[in-house]
């Protein structure tokens, strides 16, 4: 019997109303994690428009 994989990863957008609720209404640590995450998704996002840029 094969094995089936559902990919259920969100998407950025999908998942930024959640970490926006959560930086603006969490616990200090709930604030902390989606701070964290904004900027690995600005980073990330930066490095795909250099890689992306034309010369």
């Amino acid at each position: 019997m094969a094995v089936e994989t559902i990919d259920v990863t969100p998407t950025w957008s999908g998942i930024l109303p959640a970490l926006l609720a959560a930086h603006e209404n969490g616990t200090f640590e709930g604030r902390k994690i989606a701070q964290a995450e904004l900027e690995r998704m600005a980073a990330i996002a930066d490095k795909y428009v250099a890689e992306h840029k034309e010369d």
